[in-house]
């Protein structure tokens, strides 16, 4: 490897560091509720050629879950099923922002 790859290597990472550190910013909140909600979706299930010879998507709508906290401040964060499943009220848990 030369110094230039080196170089490269090092800048690229040092950006992926900083898009990562951007895209999340830790914050502790004390739960105050947990919610699941439930939101529709369609999901493609195929292709096919219709009678005048057009391609069309197969498509059927899907019920996907999200996982909700609210703070004690009222503020509410979308989390992972993981997180949601942990979240107690009055734990301190630790949430992207």
């Amino acid at each position: 490897m030369n110094v230039a790859s080196v170089v490269v290597a090092l800048v690229a990472a040092a950006v992926l560091a900083a898009c990562a550190s951007l895209r999340c910013e830790q914050l502790d909140v004390v739960v105050d509720a947990r919610e699941e909600r439930m939101r529709l979706v369609e999901e493609r299930r195929g292709v096919r050629v219709d009678e005048h010879g057009r391609v069309r998507h197969d498509r059927s709508p899907v019920l996907v879950p999200s996982y909700w906290i609210r703070s004690r401040e009222g503020a509410w964060y979308e989390v992972s099923e993981t997180v949601w499943r942990a979240a107690e009220p009055g734990r301190v848990l630790s949430v992207c922002r």
